[in-house]
């Protein structure tokens, strides 16, 4: 796998582009750290993600692809809905914390997708892991604009784990 890192996208956001899109074109995967957390607790901050290329129609509901948005700014986003527009299949993503869809957009800004990632030297199978495809359901089932799914199944673990905890102790 190649590692692009050097190339400063928001500089040259068309050049960081066609060079991800030709490398693909040449090799199976390249290996990127995303920054943000707008996909956590799947993708987090600083994670390195494997993107792999990817034929658009193959790309399903639940996948997380890499895509340049209308301002030209490269997101890691899960794909919640395909519709068909002027024969034109139109990609809806959504962070799986953002509290809003993105701006629908074409195949033709899909770099990638991402089915593996490397969180401190371990690798994460996206797909064989069962919380994140949990996740990932749930992000695609109740994807509205207003509500984060991950917020809740987030609360819910998380308070659970505080009374499993409190309870161990013996309140």
């Amino acid at each position: 796998m190649a590692d692009i890192q050097t190339i400063d996208q928001y500089s040259d956001p068309e050049l960081f582009f066609r060079t991800i899109r030709d490398s693909l074109e040449m090799i199976p995967g390249l290996n990127l750290t995303v920054r943000g957390w707008s996909m956590a607790p799947v993708i987090k901050d600083a994670d390195n993600v494997l993107l792999e290329r990817i034929d658009s129609r193959d790309v399903k509901k639940g996948d997380i692809v890499f895509f340049k948005d209308q301002n030209s700014r490269f997101i890691c986003h899960r794909v919640i809905d395909k519709k068909l527009l002027n024969q034109e299949e139109i990609f809806i993503t959504k962070g799986d914390v953002s509290l809003f869809i993105d701006v629908g957009f074409t195949a033709s800004r899909i770099l990638g997708v991402v089915r593996k990632l490397n969180r401190r030297g371990k690798t994460i199978e996206l797909e064989k892991n069962l919380f994140y495809r949990l996740i990932g359901f749930l992000n695609v089932k109740f994807a509205k604009p207003v509500i984060g799914i991950t917020f809740i199944v987030l609360r819910v673990k998380n308070s659970l784990a505080r009374f499993l905890q409190a309870s161990r102790k013996g309140f």
